[in-house]
């Protein structure tokens, strides 16, 4: 490894060390794999029309902005 990399990988193992007790990184659950079982097609519903009312509510505030701003 570069000598010039050696100060970084000091302080993330001095990190790891200092915090894996308060972490508990020991008693994480298992991780599980992204498969289309447990990914439904609603969830991205959800997502997309919250981002709708989003540019929706913007569109309105920057229309009242314009508005209130002529000349």
């Amino acid at each position: 490894m570069d000598s010039s990399w050696n100060g970084l990988a000091d302080l993330i193992s001095n990190l790891i060390t200092k915090y894996a007790s308060v972490l508990d990184v020991d008693n994480l659950p298992n991780p599980t794999l992204a498969t289309s079982n447990n990914i439904s097609s609603d969830n991205f519903d959800i997502a997309k029309i919250q981002i709708e009312i989003k540019k929706e509510k913007c569109n309105n505030n920057l229309e009242m902005y314009v508005q209130t701003n002529k000349e």
